[in-house]
């Protein structure tokens, strides 16, 4: 061949292989382009909000993709008015190509926006290879009105001069005549009080309870609603039923009334924009008119409702202008809104004219009831959450609290009702008062709550677990309400702080609370003291002499941090700074001079058991000043750290120096030379090792004592509200993680299934609302649905299934898969709505088989460890996980195998004897078990029943259970029969080893 033919083939080679790389690339390019999008848009959190506050805006996004690995290198953001062209003249905010994997709260730095602004945005993002996608979908948002400049309606209120003691429901009115076509309607609302707004009789909107409840001394919400629609006739009616509400409703268990005022009011702009290019403004003055004797003849949040619609025309008057100075602010939550319907399970009748509803679920809402029957026939409905002895509704627990609602029929054919402005906790209503032998009415219970997105989904092998994990999404539903109240039924309902810090993390993992947080930690801060000492209830209702409490008050800097957690947003903590640090430096001022808080009342470990008293006092041994101690450090830990987050250096050396002087003093305080603590309790060792108030040593001694105690109790807990929530992540985080099983799976009292096992289907507010004996607790503080011991949520997820937040990279853009297998259950399915997406954890183990679906979000990495995984074969489908690109680390760590891997899903499956048995819960006896240890293995215990039943007995497991078999061989029994039993401890371990694995 010459010199010029190669050179020819030569060149037509390296042509083939060009054009096979470019086709290749060109395909990827535009396979890249059709799998790689930015979805979801939101700004300040919320999809499309109206009325938002034009200078403090933030814009998020997340990343859909098919392909593995995919990461944001780049973003492009184009702002434009409303009705104009994106890359016209009018654009407001064009990034450019922004070189950031930033996907969430890009701060908007484009032009000002003026009040009642409409604009569209959209998103293009770059991949890691730098391939462009196309535009995403638009997504929109318009400012509200900015203070009092532009605001020109009045507030108006009844000319009535109304005792406080009764609670008469205003309706406001105006009628319009509009005689040009309406291109755009738009109206901005509030009341003092709740209200109702409607067009021409059709109610607006989905919103209930609004405006809603925030320090009303403070400030108040208006909502701003797009009513273009409404706008189809001539005349028009604008009306608003304004009830007392929060605002001067029955508020707190001592009969308060009209805590924020006397009078309600009400206020409303409408904007009317006209096809012809002219404006009108319609707003809220005294040439409206009101009436108090419309058919919502009564209204209370604590009492019910009472509606005639017999009842005559309302007799109209003109409204009265009230002068009064209020701070009108956006929202930053989502409403309150019917969110699902539930159906009867059983109906029962009690006599002829009475019967009970069972919708099978505690929750928080309202019924809807439909019926023909004559004109003037009066109902009551009465609401309960569980029955008494005799199957009528047990309302003891409500105190003063009236869950009843009353209406009169007008006659019409289908008749329906359903309260307006109220709402219980129940899960039977008691329907009184049709005519003697009427059939059943058609009813069902719409279930109302802060329409906060579901992020979570939790299932397992135990049905008892599953249960669990539900009664802890009700309670929250039941719970998140406006505010975290403590209970939805009786007279309080109040957002108690300690309840609200204990259960943050875990209201976080079940929905989108980012809103909802925000605007009540706005709140607490409101309230806060000029002290820096933090109300106990927010917002504040109580006297005085309610705040500056351990537990309770650190909600002030606990909340924000697990907020920043969990999504990733620094705002909670630049925010929320001063408040952190007044309640720290406020806490300082109460201390001794050794740094010990030795303070007055405290609540202590709220309604911790007490085994040996049957009345269960509400406050239980661990001392005050050992709880408050433990709490002042925390708080001063997390402000140090949220200071060094934020950028301020200076406090942060200060307060992590303040840190470990509290350490030290709590040390020389509570701890003693041979590692014990003085108070000998769980939730004491809980606190000291949660908080990192221990040096290694003392951490292995506080370990074991812990896990003593509760081995001695037969594995039941003694903790109360603050010592729960961090129990079994006490015991995990130290390799105590069978017991922290034995207690989860633990059904009999105290214990998380035992409520369970008695047919709850929220969480309880005591371990034993209904005691052993099927009686009820003290109704004095009694709640069937009350959220704070749901906190064991957070352990389910991280632990159990494993999905934690990497603390350096929060909101999930680092996701940690780590489930840690055991406690008997052979699958456990769980996944979290992220900022970032959905991530999914799901293991399952069959014989000695373990295998793992996991599912990684886009722009995020994965931290996975496989337990017990080490020398093992590991697979991805069928692919051994080395020749997987998308996993870019292996690591063997202990016993377990480290990857780290790129977004998308995956499905790992290995072989591990040495995990199915953890899962099994089964580990080697020897002579060194303990009795109790001991007691609970299948085998033993047959053999203990028959050779030597007295050391099963309660008394022997309290008193001798933290013995081992050996020291009870050598001093307790001298017939031998332990001995024996220890002779058939290798028959035994082989025995239950094969069970787990399966073999015959």
């Amino acid at each position: 061949m010459s010199n010029l033919s190669q050179v020819k083939l030569f060149g037509n080679f390296w042509f083939f292989i060009f054009f096979v790389w470019f086709c290749f690339n060109a395909n990827l390019v535009q396979a890249r382009e059709s799998v790689l999008a930015a979805v979801n848009l939101k700004v300040n959190g919320l999809k499309n909000p109206q009325g938002v506050n034009p200078t403090d805006l933030n814009l998020s996004w997340q990343l859909s993709a098919s392909y593995r690995g995919a990461q944001q290198s780049a973003y492009q953001i184009q702002v434009v008015p409303a009705d104009k062209e994106f890359n016209s003249p009018e654009m407001k905010w064009d990034t450019g190509k922004v070189r950031s994997s930033a996907s969430l709260y890009i701060p908007y730095q484009g032009e000002s926006l003026s009040s009642r602004e409409k604009v569209k945005w959209r998103v293009r993002i770059w991949d890691g290879d730098s391939l462009v996608t196309d535009w995403s979908e638009l997504s929109e948002w318009s400012t509200g009105l900015i203070g009092d400049r532009d605001w020109q309606a009045k507030w108006i209120t009844s000319q009535d001069v109304n005792s406080v003691s009764s609670s008469p429901v205003t309706y406001f009115q105006k009628e319009l005549v509009v005689t040009r076509k309406v291109k755009e309607a738009t109206i901005y609302v509030s009341s003092l009080g709740i209200y109702e707004l409607s067009i021409n009789g059709e109610k607006v909107g989905s919103d209930l309870f609004t405006p809603g409840w925030t320090d009303y001394n403070h400030r108040v919400q208006y909502q701003t609603y797009d009513v273009s629609n409404f706008f189809t006739s001539d005349k028009i009616v604008l009306q608003g039923i304004v009830a007392d509400g929060w605002y001067r409703g029955f508020l707190g268990w001592e009969g308060q009334k009209a805590l924020y005022g006397t009078k309600t009011a009400f206020i409303a702009q409408l904007h009317l924009l006209f096809e012809d290019g002219t404006e009108q403004i319609v707003t809220t003055n005294d040439s409206w008119k009101y009436s108090t004797n419309g058919v919502i003849q009564f209204a209370d949040i604590y009492k019910g409702e009472f509606v005639d619609a017999t009842a005559p025309s309302p007799i109209w008057k003109f409204a009265q202008i009230l002068d009064k100075t209020v701070n009108l602010v956006e929202p930053e939550s989502p409403p309150v809104r019917e969110i699902e319907i539930l159906t009867p399970q059983h109906i029962s009748r009690l006599t002829d004219d009475s019967f009970i509803v069972d919708f099978g679920q505690n929750f928080v809402g309202k019924i809807r009831l439909s019926a023909t029957v004559p004109k003037g026939t009066e109902i009551l409905i009465e609401h309960a959450e569980v029955l008494d002895e005799l199957g009528d509704i047990y309302t003891n627990n409500l105190r003063s609290a009236v869950q009843e609602d009353r209406y009169v029929f007008s006659g019409i054919e289908n008749e329906t009702y359903s309260p307006t402005f109220t709402f219980h906790g129940f899960r039977y209503a008691k329907v009184s008062g049709l005519p003697s032998g009427a059939e059943y009415p058609s009813i069902e219970g719409v279930v109302i709550h802060s329409d906060l997105a579901n992020t979570a989904e939790w299932t397992s092998s135990s049905e008892l677990l599953n249960q669990l994990y539900s009664n802890i999404i009700w309670g929250q539903k039941g719970n998140f309400l406006e505010v975290p109240t403590d209970c939805p039924q009786r007279d309080e309902r109040l957002g108690w702080t300690g309840d609200a810090q204990v259960f943050a993390a875990t209201a976080a993992i079940n929905m989108d609370v980012s809103g909802f947080f925000k605007k009540w930690l706005t709140d607490l801060s409101l309230s806060q003291k000029a002290s820096g000492s933090v109300p106990h209830v927010v917002p504040d209702i109580l006297d005085e002499q309610h705040h500056g409490t351990a537990g309770w008050g650190d909600a002030a800097t606990i909340i924000p941090w697990q907020m920043y957690l969990a999504y990733g947003d620094k705002s909670f903590l630049k925010r929320q700074f001063n408040s952190m640090k007044a309640w720290v430096d406020y806490i300082s001022t109460q201390v001794d001079d050794d740094l010990i808080w030795r303070p007055g009342f405290q609540y202590g470990d709220w309604l911790a058991p007490l085994l040996n008293d049957s009345l269960t006092p509400y406050r239980a041994e661990t001392g005050t000043d050992f709880i408050a101690t433990a709490f002042y450090a925390h708080s001063v830990d997390i402000l140090s750290r949220s200071a060094r987050i934020i950028g301020d250096e200076k406090n942060h050396k200060l307060y992590a120096k303040l840190f470990e002087s509290i350490k030290e003093a709590f040390n020389q305080e509570f701890v003693t030379d041979s590692g014990l603590i003085v108070y000998n309790t769980q939730t004491a060792y809980v606190l000291a090792l949660n908080f990192d108030l221990l040096d290694e040593h003392s951490r292995l001694d506080a370990s074991r004592q812990l896990v003593r105690d509760i081995s001695k109790r037969g594995n039941h807990l003694t903790t109360g509200f603050l010592g729960t929530s961090g129990l079994t992540k006490a015991l995990s985080d130290n390799n105590k993680r069978r017991t922290a099983y034995n207690l989860l799976n633990q059904t009999t009292y105290p214990s998380w299934l035992y409520p369970v096992t008695f047919g709850a289907t929220t969480i309880w507010e005591r371990w034993d609302a209904i005691k052993p004996d099927g009686s009820f607790q003290n109704p004095e503080m009694t709640s069937f649905n009350h959220y704070a011991y749901g906190a064991i949520g957070q352990w389910m997820m991280t632990t159990v299934a494993g999905i934690q937040i990497d603390e350096n990279a929060p909101g999930y853009k680092v996701v940690i898969l780590n489930p840690q297998p055991g406690g008997e259950l052979t699958n456990v399915k769980a996944s979290i709505e992220t900022p970032y997406g959905k991530v999914l954890s799901d293991w399952r183990i069959q014989a000695s088989n373990f295998t793992y679906e996991i599912e990684v979000p886009a722009n995020t990495v994965g931290k996975v460890i496989l337990p017990l995984a080490k020398g093992a074969t590991i697979t991805d489908g069928s692919l051994d996980i080395s020749r997987i690109p998308s996993i870019y680390e292996i690591e063997d760590i202990g016993d377990d195998v480290h990857l780290t891997v790129g977004s998308g899903k995956y499905s790992f499956s290995y072989d591990s004897v040495p995990l199915a048995l953890q899962a099994a819960d089964i580990s080697p006896i020897s002579r060194d078990t303990t009795l109790f240890e001991a007691s609970g293995i299948q085998e033993i215990q047959s053999f203990l029943q028959k050779n030597a039943p007295q050391l099963l007995s309660p008394w022997a497991i309290r008193t001798i259970g933290d013995k081992s078999l050996s020291e009870i061989s050598d001093s307790l029994h001298t017939d031998n029969t332990i001995e024996n039993l220890i002779k058939q401890i290798p028959i035994i371990n082989e025995t239950r080893k094969n069970r787990a694995l399966g073999v015959k």
